[in-house]
């Protein structure tokens, strides 16, 4: 129980960073996070369980592409993600 407790914590905080970082589509990031929780959280639920791995590989899937479409994501983009999130190190 600890472990699939831990494992949807983590899933939440990649989730709600990829959203926030605005550098990977916003619902492949939301698409992981509530398969993942889904996933992790639903131990004897067998049809909630396979609905997270649905979204969670869903998501997975999504990013994976935005990546491997945009292999060279750009010094202009990393740079505008940093000016996003600035006011986090004030």
């Amino acid at each position: 129980m600890l472990m699939g407790v831990l494992l949807a914590l983590g899933f939440i905080i990649l989730g709600i960073s990829t959203m926030l970082s605005r550098v990977l589509p916003k619902w492949g990031a939301l698409f992981m996070l509530i398969g993942g929780t889904a996933f992790s959280l639903a131990i004897s639920i067998v049809i909630i369980r396979t609905i997270g791995i649905v979204l969670l590989t869903v998501g997975l899937v999504w990013l994976g592409y935005a990546i491997w479409r945009d292999s060279d994501p750009g010094i202009a983009e990393a740079e505008d993600a940093k000016k996003r999130v600035a006011w986090l190190k004030k």
